[in-house]
């Protein structure tokens, strides 16, 4: 088999450390678990957000197989991992609003813990991105897409919903919110988890459409006034009867479209507004076809004092 085939057999893991990283730290604040410190280099440091991680991704490593199995897409090639980071949001700049009310938003302290641990990762052998002004949102997106036709199959690891509109043929979901069983989520059941979760109906796939106009409270994304989860389901039954395409409407310039054919005077301000907030960022990646190794692994964690077996 030439090499680019064997690459097609691989199987792509995505991991959104913004959301598990976050988990850490609450899960640090209340002492569910506790502070891990190791010597590296003769000095005494606080490692736990790398020991914790590192067993987080080693999870999701062994959990990727079986994924694949359920869908019938196993593999017998090693896992390419990229773990894809925040950095501060240029969209901050645009609406001091956005993600104001969150319980935790990353300090200085966390900036600088986070490129500790973009290096440690790379030196795990996995593929570590971040880009100035991008979330972990914006380049999950675009290392979805830069995946098609690299991997047999990608799953992206996340406990944001909003991630869902990266769903596709090629691309699943494995969403985590913490308290139920982490769920895989493809093309054949995004309707009726879309409908659970978001509470109106959700064709596949407009998830996009719906943070344009219902907006999300928990990032700051307004909205159109007075159009609720009622008004959506409604929406897309009328979207529905005039023949729209649901799965066009991943793309921002199609939600564009809908929104300036239905809406107008301020709602459609509203809708525009929210979707420059809601629409993902694309970014010059270059995305490494890399599987890591086992042994690998094992130098880095030996490097850092960590034990993950």
């Amino acid at each position: 088999m030439d090499a680019i085939n064997t690459k097609r057999e691989q199987l792509h893991a995505i991991v959104d450390l913004s959301f598990f990283y976050h988990l850490v730290y609450f899960r640090l604040q209340s002492r569910r678990i506790f502070p891990i410190y190791r010597k590296v280099n003769g000095v005494q440091d606080n490692l736990s957000y790398h020991y914790y991680l590192s067993h987080t991704v080693e999870g999701i490593i062994r959990s990727v197989k079986e994924r694949a199995n359920n869908i019938g897409v196993a593999s017998l090639s090693d896992v390419t991992v990229s773990i894809a980071f925040d950095k501060k949001s240029a969209r901050k700049l645009e609406d001091v609003n956005y993600k104001a009310k969150r319980r935790h938003t990353l300090s200085e302290f966390d900036h600088w813990n986070q490129t500790r641990l973009v290096n440690y990762f790379r030196d795990l052998g996995y593929g570590s991105y971040v880009k100035e002004g991008l979330e972990a949102d914006d380049l999950i997106h675009t290392l979805s897409k830069k995946s098609r036709g690299k991997f047999k199959h990608t799953f992206i690891y996340t406990g944001d919903k909003d991630m869902l509109i990266n769903v596709d043929d090629m691309t699943s979901v494995v969403y985590d919110n913490q308290w139920d069983d982490k769920i895989l989520v493809t093309t054949r059941n995004f309707e009726a988890f879309c409908l659970k979760k978001f509470k109106c109906l959700m064709p596949y796939n407009s998830i996009l459409l719906y943070l344009s106009t219902v907006g999300d409270r928990s990032d700051g994304i307004a909205g159109v006034e007075q159009f609720g989860n009622v008004s959506f389901s409604k929406f897309i039954e009328r979207l529905s009867l005039d023949g729209v395409d649901f799965k066009r409407l991943s793309d921002k310039t199609a939600v564009r479209e809908v929104l300036e054919r239905y809406f107008s005077g301020d709602a459609l301000k509203q809708g525009l507004s929210s979707l420059e907030l809601a629409a993902y960022r694309d970014s010059e990646l270059s995305l490494e076809v890399k599987p890591t190794t086992a042994s690998e692994r094992e130098r880095g964690y030996a490097w850092y004092g960590i034990k993950y077996r």
